[in-house]
């Protein structure tokens, strides 16, 4: 099937979509599963409060909400888990996807240059991967208090 080469699928890395109303794309492990396999994880995330508008609505006024989610296993740095709820998320999700097939990391993330005005740039600018503080952080497989 594969030419005569072995072929396997790192099911940690498929990404995946919900086309509900608003959408949700995902690529990668969610928390519950990234914290015994990376006991030490940081969770980036936005608009998970509510009222987080992406860049893309500057001009056009729109109202749409969105939620982005980063999981980086702290000792490498590896992305492990991204997810979005909002317009577009599968599209973007499948880009991310090739990424994290390539081992993107937090780095591969700061110095990305993003698309401004899109959705996709929350990811490498929300408020900037680099300067902002994980929401919640793991270590030892524990979740620590802030």
């Amino acid at each position: 099937m594969y030419g005569g080469r072995a072929k396997g699928i790192d099911y940690d890395k498929i990404a995946s979509a919900i086309f509900t109303q608003p959408p949700m794309g995902t690529c990668g492990l969610t928390e519950e599963l990234a914290v015994p396999k990376y006991p030490n994880l940081d969770i980036f995330m936005d608009g998970h409060e509510g009222g987080m508008q992406p860049s893309i609505h500057t001009f056009s006024g729109s109202k749409e909400e969105m939620m982005f989610k980063i999981l980086i296993c702290a000792d490498t740095g590896l992305v492990v888990g991204l997810h979005m709820v909002g317009k577009d998320s599968a599209e973007i999700m499948q880009g991310f996807a090739v990424a994290m097939q390539l081992g993107m990391t937090k780095q591969t993330l700061y110095d990305t240059v993003a698309i401004h005005p899109t959705s996709a740039e929350e990811f490498v600018c929300i408020p900037g991967i680099d300067m902002m503080d994980p929401v919640r952080t793991y270590r030892d497989g524990k979740l620590v208090e802030a």
